[in-house]
């Protein structure tokens, strides 16, 4: 290997320039040798602000997980109930149903561990509405970026 060049991390052989790259948060892997990266646990991210629901699941890929969206609270349960996501990150406040009575008719048909985050419903009551209606964790924005992977990674090796 030489220093400075970049190389592919499952056979460490050289990726010469323009030669189709898979990118993985450890590093890059040879497309034409190695194809797809066997996917992560999936995350269910419900989030009605498309930009909020970008960052999150840029984030979220980047830490190797694989990533469904959805910014409506009943295409949430459907998914939730066809894809059994390992996590579902759900927002407080979506246009259809809030995410209380969502949290509530997944975790009535699916064991799936669900983490609340909202950044306007931040007040006790919020948190204690969140835990009622079934959430595993309740977090409130701004949140770290990283807090927030390392509470999805916490919840999916509690339910595995």
């Amino acid at each position: 290997m030489t220093p400075g060049g970049s190389y592919c991390i499952v056979c460490t052989r050289a990726i010469a320039p323009g030669t189709p790259v898979l990118f993985r948060p450890t590093g890059m892997v040879h497309l034409a040798c190695h194809g797809r990266a066997p996917a992560g646990p999936l995350v269910l991210n419900v989030e009605d602000r498309h930009e909020a629901r970008y960052v999150r699941s840029r984030v979220l890929r980047a830490a190797g997980f694989d990533v469904l969206e959805t910014g409506w609270g009943e295409e949430a349960i459907r998914l939730a109930e066809a894809k059994h996501p390992a996590v579902v990150l759900l927002d407080v406040k979506l246009p259809d149903l809030d995410g209380f009575e969502v949290c509530r008719r997944i975790r009535g048909s699916t064991p799936v561990p669900v983490l609340m985050i909202s950044a306007l419903l931040t007040e006790d009551w919020c948190l204690r509405e969140g835990l009622r209606s079934g959430a595993s964790r309740y977090l409130v924005e701004p949140v770290d970026l990283r807090t927030l992977v390392e509470s999805v990674r916490a919840l999916v090796t509690a339910a595995s």
